[in-house]
């Protein structure tokens, strides 16, 4: 990487979004080291391919670019173009997205051609309008009812201590996905689309700042505000692959301005609040099929994990038409054997933290999240019946105050969580309850609070 340094008030946010008090982030002649994304012109895997191809597209350059392949990769290549070089855009963050040709006229060299769409324009369409009835996780809901702590500023997020990269000047919202993915900073030119993103981060992990005690701690707090704040759209997979780059679902203003996204839109804004806390993570892409799907692997205190938010989240229609997004935690730090029927989760990317995610322990945070009632400490693993309702209660009580319906998943026997969830409605308690599947031979249950009223 070539180092250049840049005149920091003249090109970056200047301007914070949480701390009211605190008109500038930076003083007006402080420098910092930008880096220039280096492309190079070989690659001899998969993953190289695929990373390469994210540097050209992050330069803007839409002309056809030669590669010199080496290793495997020529050999595949040779064997089955087009089957190779898709398996290596598939797992690319940008390439996915931007690609538009290929030329092979010159593999008896060892080189291939690929021209990307020069991130011009994308994201310049709208989800179609939906109604759907807004949910806020138990967990959440207990901080939100809470008084507002001290927030981040640009300069004070974990990110500047946990990277390796330096600062990456980045203009739109793909800039920052790819600056997070491989481990930059983040900085956004003034004025940019990528500087109001940026700002909204900000704010977003100054309201989760209390969760900071440990990585998986923040970590379920990032997945759960994504999942909580962000409605999937089913209805953009009548459309074409084509139309893939027009939709604002596929990308990070679909997730965080519109509040409709896809699983690539809902993994770029996981990933970009991860970098920017701290937290290493990388977006996975992954075919099955004719499909195509995208999820995450995250390091949380040094154990690397798959995570999933798509199939986290689960739809239901309420008698008077309204849409009640509920979800499962069962996605959210798990390895490769995930209780999905529907997807295998099987990607040629980071081969190396594939392995390592075969043997990890699936996070439980059932019983290694507390929750507090006064001074009681309790757990999302209810032994008995009366501390389940004590729970359930509790998110009544949150639901009332923050106005919004309230989801509690427990685990535990089945015969617990339905005495409590019969108990509530005895009490003429608004609560509705849907399956989470099972974790380790236990039943999880999802109780909405609030939902029908």
């Amino acid at each position: 990487m070539k180092n250049k340094t840049l005149i920091l008030s003249a090109l970056l946010v200047l301007s914070g979004c949480q701390s009211a008090h605190e008109e500038n982030l930076y003083d007006a002649d402080e420098n910092l080291p930008f880096e220039e994304v280096k492309i190079s012109d070989t690659a001899g895997s998969l993953q190289e391919l695929a990373e390469e191809a994210d540097s050209f597209i992050f330069s803007g350059d839409d002309q056809m670019h030669w590669w010199k392949l080496e290793d495997e990769l020529l050999e595949n290549m040779r064997a089955d173009t087009p089957g190779t070089l898709g398996k290596a855009l598939q797992i690319s963050v940008l390439g996915h997205t931007f690609y538009e040709e290929y030329d092979d006229s010159r593999l008896a060299e060892e080189y291939i051609g690929i021209r990307f769409a020069g991130m011009k324009e994308y994201g310049t369409v709208s989800a179609e309008k939906q109604e759907a009835e807004e949910t806020v996780f138990f967990q959440l809901a207990q901080d939100v009812s809470e008084e507002d702590g001290d927030g981040y500023t640009y300069m004070s997020l974990p990110v500047h201590r946990s990277v390796s990269g330096g600062y990456l000047l980045c203009e739109n919202s793909e800039q920052l996905v790819y600056a997070a993915e491989y481990g930059y900073i983040p900085a956004a030119i003034r004025g940019s689309s990528a500087e109001e993103i940026l700002k909204k981060c900000i704010s977003i992990l100054s309201n989760l700042k209390e969760f900071s005690g440990s990585e998986t701690e923040l970590y379920s707090a990032i997945y759960r505000y994504v999942l909580q704040s962000v409605h999937y759209d089913y209805t953009t997979l009548r459309y074409s692959a084509a139309q893939n780059r027009e939709n604002r679902v596929f990308f990070l203003e679909g997730a965080t301005e519109d509040g409709w996204a896809v699983c690539d839109g809902m993994c770029k804004e996981i990933l970009l609040l991860s970098r920017l806390a701290g937290i290493e993570a990388h977006h996975i892409g992954a075919r099955s099929g004719d499909s195509g799907h995208a999820y995450l692997y995250v390091k949380c205190d040094g154990s690397w994990y798959l995570s999933c938010p798509t199939y986290a989240s689960k739809t239901v229609s309420l008698p008077d038409g309204r849409r009640l997004d509920y979800h499962t935690m069962n996605y959210m730090l798990t390895d490769l054997d995930t209780n999905e029927p529907g997807w295998e989760y099987v990607s040629d990317a980071y081969p190396e933290i594939r392995e390592q995610i075969k043997a990890v322990t699936p996070y439980d945070p059932w019983r290694k999240e507390q929750i507090i009632i006064g001074e009681t400490v309790y757990t999302l693993h209810p032994e008995n019946a009366d501390e389940a309702v004590t729970l359930l209660k509790e998110a009544a009580r949150l639901q009332k105050k923050c106005g919004k319906a309230v989801e509690a998943e427990l685990c535990g026997k089945a015969s617990v969580l339905r005495e409590a969830y019969e108990q509530l409605k005895k009490e003429g308690i608004d609560v509705m309850f849907y399956s989470g599947g099972t974790f380790q031979g236990e039943r999880l249950q999802v109780y909405v609070i609030g939902g029908n009223s």
